[in-house]
């Protein structure tokens, strides 16, 4: 079975999303945690796997408590990543915006479960000797996920990132995050 994410409708997906959150989103907090965040991603495309492994990993920059408010918060969504496997190359620069909300309206414990949507753009570019393929563009980005505060300053989350292509791969997947916030 081929399975496939298509990066414009997942950004419409999430744009419509955002904009239902928007009526209820809660007023920005006077001064947001900071962090770093370790990523790894499993991609979808068989072709991107066989060019650069079956993951790939990142760092990204997360801002916002750990435990998202219960009325739920806007936050921007920014990811690097690079990676070469023989004289395969690739670089990804993104940057967006995305909302979470917890599951739960009164948020307590070690964990608290959250999920949310967000939209970007992306600066991608691939390098592949083995086709001749030399292209870089800014492409469109869209996401869904689920994660947990771990405690006050740990997060683990679940990413679905609809990307773009660029040159001829495909670089949506399956994104398994753990950051810190400081």
């Amino acid at each position: 079975m081929k399975f496939s994410i298509r990066p414009l409708p997942l950004c419409a997906a999430s744009a419509g999303f955002l904009s239902i959150a928007l009526a209820g989103a809660a007023p920005a907090q006077a001064s947001p945690k900071i962090g770093p965040e370790l990523e790894i991603t499993v991609p979808f495309n068989s072709k991107t796997r066989d060019r650069f492994g079956s993951t790939l990993k990142g760092i990204g920059f997360g801002a916002g408590g750990a435990i998202p408010r219960a009325g739920g918060r806007f936050s921007h969504d920014i990811f690097v990543a690079r990676e070469s496997k023989n004289d395969n190359k690739l670089e990804f620069y993104g940057a967006g915006l995305q909302y979470r909300r917890t599951f739960s309206d009164a948020p307590s414990g070690v964990f608290v479960p959250f999920y949310g949507a967000g939209v970007g753009l992306a600066y991608g570019r691939v390098r592949l000797d083995d086709d001749d393929v030399d292209d870089s563009k800014i492409v469109p980005t869209g996401s869904v996920f689920v994660g947990t505060s771990v405690g006050r300053i740990g997060v683990l989350e679940a990413r679905v990132r609809g990307v773009g292509k660029v040159g001829t791969l495909d670089f949506s997947g399956l994104t398994l995050t753990a950051g810190l916030r400081f």
